[in-house]
């Protein structure tokens, strides 16, 4: 019977085809934590001390520090923005049996093992 199942030629599941994804911007370099000087050091700087010997070990903040700190803030915010979007719209997936449902899943597995490489 030419209407059979056994007649019609067995084709595998295919994949979805893989969209290549546009380039993106490099990453955005490492924040760099301003450190602020002990109460000791502060009050030695803003002449509050008998002491005015700057303890040994210690650096005298510089006026540029304060320079970076909205660039910071800035960039700590939008960090935090785009886990919270990430989070809230489901973008990434929480676990691997949820990743593996997703038609891109061929490009999370290459991701992670280029991961792994890396280690």
């Amino acid at each position: 019977d030419a209407n059979s199942p056994a007649a019609e030629p067995s084709t595998p599941p295919s994949t979805p085809p893989i969209r290549p994804v546009p380039d993106s911007p490099p990453p955005a370099p490492r924040p760099v934590r301003v450190r602020r000087p002990m109460q000791k050091v502060a009050d030695i700087l803003a002449g509050e001390s008998g002491d005015t010997r700057v303890p040994r070990g210690v650096q005298a903040p510089t006026e540029d520090a304060s320079k970076d700190e909205p660039e910071l803030v800035e960039t700590i915010h939008g960090a935090a923005m785009a886990a919270h979007i990430a989070e809230t719209e489901g973008l990434d997936p929480r676990s691997l049996e949820e990743a593996k449902r997703r038609p891109e899943w061929l490009r999370w597995w290459e991701a992670m093992q280029e991961e792994l490489r890396a280690l």
